[in-house]
């Protein structure tokens, strides 16, 4: 339940991982490939070190490393591990798991006094999860025996997929100290990244021991990484961050946070406030460059987002950064301001090309609950029990930082629900990736409401764009062989039995 139980373990890695980096190295001067047995013990640590010591830092990305992580918070993976661009995870879902109630992170650095008072807000938030996914398992029971049947369903895969609906739900009441396990494939730069930004997140303690249990894991396969890079650690107080906030003076965050959410209206979840001005002229100049053709401008987006036109799009193997035709895309680009819950933006931002500047601890962890309710508790006989779960986590949460806990510890007991507002730009290529994506009815709720605000304000602005966007079976209807049963659909069994291509964008999501 501890920091204690977390574990890291190197899955798979090259049994010569720095043989390779110089040996590529290497082959820059080279008329011939180097390979890495060409490469001599005084040679590795002579020229990885100079490499490295110089900034030629690419062959340093030749080597890559999967770690299986377990027992670390959700709020450390959100705040360190996925918080850039460079890494492939998959992790254990909250949405199809049921989460064990010893199943959190319990910081160190509180005082007995202080755990007992952490213990019994996790203890209240799992025991009104289960209830909450009690009240809508009940109250979603007939619609998912209804979509069971079109779908040909056994009542045991019902009663599953119905219990997986109400915990993609109930979760949000879970603090972000829940644990979670993953696979983590990284670079061998990144990984020195990590080591030297290991005091830029808000988990400070379990970056030290993941990065630490990362570093070991690699040492014992090859000794030679850590001696060529001898990387070292920004201190808390030397990051610009850091010193940001000690110069200059702090906003009234309740203020802030009126001012954001009454400047979101009429959106709930997010808002256009930036596009590249005149977008089809500029990819009409694109092409030309391109291809030396001069396209009229209401063709433009049907040839690049029509997928009679592009037949890349009717595939699920995501190949547009590979096309040259479809990186024209990269020209048009979107910015949003958004408000999403910690559990919707963990989804958001795994779209590691749509960059999102996330808030530091203090913008996030407010003495007001600030949080968001999720369609389906709006609605629900559990509302009362979500609401007050929200109010007890927040008084006990401010009650051990009245203690003298540390806004970035006292955070771990924030739920999932907890608001994040932030501003994300977007090229118009990652957006379409995102949208078919999660408009597909089985994505999760919030970032499919999410996604809809975003494509309804696109069209907004030219609306043709409005009719390219959609989850895959929209995009393939009538261009592939359908199947009897599922139509268009790309997710097989996991259909979600509703014939949305016949009805798109106007058809319902009923759960």
């Amino acid at each position: 339940m501890i920091n204690l139980n977390i574990d890291v373990k190197l899955i798979n890695a090259s049994n010569k991982l720095s043989d390779v980096s110089v040996a590529s190295a290497r082959t820059c001067y080279s008329s011939k490939i180097v390979l890495p047995e060409e490469v001599k013990e005084e040679t590795i640590l002579r020229i990885g070190k100079n490499i490295y010591e110089s900034g030629h830092h690419t062959p340093f990305q030749h080597t890559y490393f999967t770690f299986a992580i377990s027992n670390v918070s959700r709020q450390f993976v959100w705040s360190f591990l996925h918080n850039h661009p460079y890494y492939n995870s998959e992790q254990t879902s909250q949405r199809y798991n049921l989460l064990g109630k010893d199943s959190f992170y319990i910081p160190s650095s509180l005082s007995e006094k202080q755990k007992e008072k952490f213990n019994k807000a996790i203890s209240i938030a799992w025991d009104n999860y289960i209830k909450i996914t009690e009240v809508l398992k009940k109250e979603k029971e007939q619609i998912a025996f209804a979509l069971g049947k079109i779908k040909q369903w056994k009542e045991k895969t019902i009663l599953s997929d119905l219990e997986k609906k109400a915990l993609e739900n109930a979760r949000y009441v879970l603090p972000v100290c829940a644990f979670t396990n993953l696979y983590h494939t990284i670079s061998g730069l990144v990984l020195l990244r990590y080591k030297r930004m290991l005091n830029i997140s808000n988990c400070d303690e379990e970056a030290k021991i993941v990065v630490g249990k990362m570093i070991e894991e690699v040492k014992k396969v090859d000794p030679n990484f850590e001696r060529i890079c001898d990387e070292f650690t920004y201190e808390k107080g030397a990051l610009p961050e850091t010193n940001l906030k000690m110069q200059y003076n702090q906003i009234d965050i309740n203020n802030f946070n009126q001012k954001f959410d009454q400047n979101l209206k009429p959106y709930k979840y997010s808002k256009l406030v930036s596009c590249t001005a005149n977008l089809e002229e500029t990819l009409i100049e694109v092409l030309k460059e391109q291809f030396g053709i001069n396209i009229p401008s209401e063709e433009v987006l049907d040839l690049l987002l029509n997928p009679k036109n592009n037949l890349y799009l009717l595939s699920t193997l995501n190949v547009s950064m590979h096309s040259p035709l479809m990186q024209a895309l990269n020209h048009v680009n979107v910015t949003f301001k958004k408000k999403i819950s910690h559990t919707c933006d963990s989804q958001n931002q795994r779209h590691r090309f749509s960059y999102g500047s996330k808030p530091a601890i203090e913008m996030i962890n407010s003495k007001k609950p600030d949080y968001i309710i999720p369609k389906f508790i709006e609605e629900s006989d559990s509302l009362n029990i979500y609401i007050e779960t929200m109010e007890t986590l927040w008084e006990i949460k401010n009650e051990i930082e009245d203690d003298g806990v540390s806004k970035d510890i006292s955070a771990y007991l924030l739920p999932n629900s907890v608001s994040i507002r932030f501003t994300e730009t977007s090229s118009l290529l990652n957006l379409f990736h995102k949208y078919k994506l999660r408009t597909c009815f089985n994505a999760q709720h919030e970032i499919y409401e999410m996604c809809m605000e975003e494509i309804d304000q696109l069209g907004n602005i030219n609306k043709k764009l409005r009719n390219y966007f959609g989850p895959p079976c929209v995009i393939r209807n009538g261009l592939v062989e359908n199947d009897p049963l599922i139509g268009p659909c790309t997710e097989g069994n996991r259909w979600c039995g509703i014939k949305v291509w016949l009805n798109w964008p106007k058809v319902k999501r009923p759960f």
